[in-house]
């Protein structure tokens, strides 16, 4: 009991004096802010959360560009373009029906 209300008058002598003090390296080297995210996004169990992050900014970009492409189709009145253009994202085929390629 005795040490829970020495944690809560050095939490009010910490809050009444302004705050709590910042830590810093014994050399008074402080880290900017930038050094802090990099460490903690380079830890092993939040890279696949980062990787996460690009994989959705890409697919969320992707999806936006091909919707405004779309309506640009719809408002030509070119409508069955739209399911040709998904047939060819989806399966790779050219606009004559075959396989992509060139010649």
């Amino acid at each position: 009991m005795i040490t829970l209300l020495a944690l809560a008058e050095a939490a009010s002598n910490a809050v009444q004096s302004g705050g709590i003090e910042r830590f810093a390296e014994p050399n008074g080297y402080e880290p900017s802010g930038f050094s802090n995210f990099m460490e903690i996004v380079s830890k092993p169990d939040n890279i696949p959360i980062v990787a996460l992050l690009f994989i959705v900014v890409y697919f969320a970009t992707l999806a936006l560009k091909m919707g405004r492409d779309n309506d640009r189709l719809s408002a030509k009145g070119e409508k069955d373009k739209i399911y040709d253009r998904m047939n060819r994202w989806v399966w790779g085929e050219n606009e004559t029906g075959g396989e992509g390629g060139g010649s």
